[in-house]
């Protein structure tokens, strides 16, 4: 779903990764599913910058409205 959303607004994933601030391997694993264990801090910035729903997020990553 995550990459869709990437691929919808037309960024890279090199692009998405520094604006993230992580490695395009490290945001290639969490895309796949692969790393799901974020920090809240990471969470909030992928929920803003691919403009995450609610339902997205939770169903993305699991959580129930733990993120402000």
């Amino acid at each position: 779903m995550l990459k869709l959303k990437r691929k919808k607004f037309m960024l890279t994933q090199n692009e998405v990764s520094k604006l993230l601030g992580i490695s395009n391997t490290y945001l290639s694993m969490i895309e796949n599913g692969h790393r799901c264990n974020l920090t809240n801090d990471l969470i909030i910035k992928i929920r803003d910058l691919y403009k995450l729903s609610d339902d997205e997020l939770d169903s993305f990553f699991n959580i129930k409205n733990n993120i402000n």
